[in-house]
């Protein structure tokens, strides 16, 4: 998604192996591999390898090339920011603008310009239209997060039949997750978004029945739980409740690589951490960044 994106391949579908360079990409990787392995550029030098006409892939000069371990050269990061903060011809001007404000903000994160924000102080470099749907996004993930929670002990209070019923009984061990799942889309909701699917999912996860609230929520989910009639059934993706919702998060690919990077609001899209950690990474300072982060949870 991001190479088209970003205007460095051409294609007509998403699919990876239709990919054709655009002259912008040409130029980063041009940029990129700036390295001579054997007096050859890398591109000849691995065409040749393929061919099998050259065993030494194993070089210093490769590896600087290749290895997403390495840093990019200055070049190549310039481009890669500038494209950043290019607007491209189908993009609308409050994107580009916002785009911008948070590379500004995360910048001003890494350099230390700024003691960190919270959802009641926002920071200089976001508009507040802006700052309200990052404050929206949070909410409406923590609702998420609290209906899976609600689905997993389900999941996990599943008996030996494989099948449940949805009465009082089956309520009564969530009743704390179903009060909890209230309280967060009671907070969405009064954020009054203008997101209409988001609103109406939440009013559902309102609801002061908790039979019917469930009878909501089940069937947006389909996979792991089903209903059928009055009984909750296994859906194809059910385990039993051999991991719980913590693992779930884990495993989640929303999650930000380092959690609560620099300070930021609780709840925050994981975009925001990881344009952090791409800018941190365009200033060529990844690797002592991830050092010192590692040096502190170790001290934890």
């Amino acid at each position: 998604e991001t190479l088209p994106a970003m205007g460095l391949v051409e294609s007509q579908n998403s699919r990876f192996n239709t990919f054709v360079c655009t002259d912008e990409g040409r130029e980063l990787l041009l940029a990129a591999l700036d390295e001579r392995p054997y007096n050859r550029s890398v591109d000849d030098h691995l065409v040749l390898w393929v061919r099998g006409g050259e065993e030494g892939v194993q070089t210093g000069a490769l590896r600087r090339a290749l290895s997403p371990l390495e840093p990019l050269n200055s070049r190549a990061r310039t481009l890669l920011r500038d494209k950043l903060l290019r607007k491209r011809a189908e993009e609308s001007d409050d994107a580009v603008r916002r785009r911008r404000d948070a590379l500004a903000w995360v910048e001003a994160q890494r350099a230390g310009r700024t003691s960190g924000a919270s959802w009641s102080q926002r920071p200089p470099e976001i508009a507040e239209a802006h700052w309200t749907d990052l404050l929206a996004g949070a909410r409406f993930f923590a609702v998420r997060d609290a209906a899976l929670a609600v689905l997993n002990v389900l999941e996990c209070q599943m008996p030996a039949e494989r099948s449940l019923t949805l009465n009082e009984k089956a309520v009564k061990p969530i009743t704390k997750h179903l009060a909890d799942l209230r309280g967060a889309a009671q907070a969405f909701l009064d954020i009054r978004h203008e997101d209409e699917l988001a609103n109406t999912f939440c009013r559902e996860c309102t609801h002061t029945d908790p039979i019917q609230l469930l009878e909501k929520l089940i069937p947006r989910d389909d996979r792991v739980l089903r209903l059928q009639g009055a009984r909750i059934c296994p859906g194809p993706a059910f385990r039993g409740g051999t991991q719980t919702h913590e693992e779930q998060r884990d495993t989640d690919p929303d999650t930000p690589i380092i959690p609560d990077a620099r300070g930021f609001p609780e709840g925050i899209s994981h975009r925001i951490h990881n344009l952090f950690l791409f800018n941190v990474d365009l200033q060529g300072e990844l690797s002592s960044f991830l050092v010192s982060e590692g040096e502190a949870e170790d001290r934890l």
